[in-house]
């Protein structure tokens, strides 16, 4: 059965750019004060918001749970100024969040990918006769995804993307059916191929890349 979808990919990012808009609009006519434009429209306010569209388009909860608790306790300083949060106690935090993602995220294996780019980067080239999708993380980091030599398992596969200030290659074999319903904020996801129309694609097998992309970028290519 397919699953229905609350949201698309544009529809969230149309939502946030009126939302944006709109505060913007009822500050300039003094509708809201500056005191509330300096929380809600911040860089605290955006970790959460980015937080929230991973956890709506993704299935990798993890990362948005960790943006919306370091962007949180960041606005609850700019509500209460009052509350003591100095740096001392906030990198620790991130710290452990950071650890916490890459021990407690599933493993990958052979046909199933899990990738972590953080400040660097690597190509990863993978062989399987059941490759069904796994997650990929870029922050300020990028990866090269090699699927050419793999075969698709039955049924619906999906593939996760999560890139902040980083991107991700990904190739694949010409004749797979692709699904592509990545959120672009600030950023953008590319199909860039020419399909052999001599081709036939197994409709029974599907890979869905979906996902979010901010200040950053993906590309998918085909051989």
């Amino acid at each position: 059965m397919e699953e229905k979808k609350l949201f698309s990919g544009r529809t969230l990012v149309g939502v946030l750019f009126i939302v944006i808009g709109a505060f913007y609009l009822l500050s300039t006519f003094n509708v809201i004060s500056d005191e509330l434009r300096h929380v809600f429209i911040s860089w605290p306010s955006l970790l959460i918001v980015i937080g929230v569209v991973n956890l709506i388009n993704s299935r990798n909860n993890t990362f948005g749970i960790i943006l919306i608790v370091i962007g949180g306790i960041f606005l609850l300083k700019r509500v209460f100024p009052g509350i003591y949060f100095n740096n001392e106690i906030i990198v620790p935090m991130v710290l452990i969040g950071l650890g916490s993602l890459l021990i407690f995220r599933r493993k990958g294996n052979k046909d199933r990918l899990d990738e972590v780019a953080i400040f660097g980067g690597g190509e990863r080239y993978v062989q399987s006769d059941n490759f069904v999708g796994g997650n990929i993380l870029a922050v300020f980091g990028g990866m090269e995804i090699d699927l050419t030599e793999c075969k698709l398992g039955p049924g619906e596969n999906v593939l996760d993307i999560v890139a902040i200030f980083g991107g991700c290659e990904i190739r694949v074999p010409q004749d797979w059916k692709i699904v592509i319903d990545v959120v672009p904020i600030f950023g953008g996801f590319s199909q860039k191929f020419r399909r052999d129309p001599n081709l036939v694609q197994d409709p029974t097998k599907v890979l869905k890349i979906k996902g979010v992309v901010i200040f950053g970028g993906g590309e998918l290519k085909m051989r």
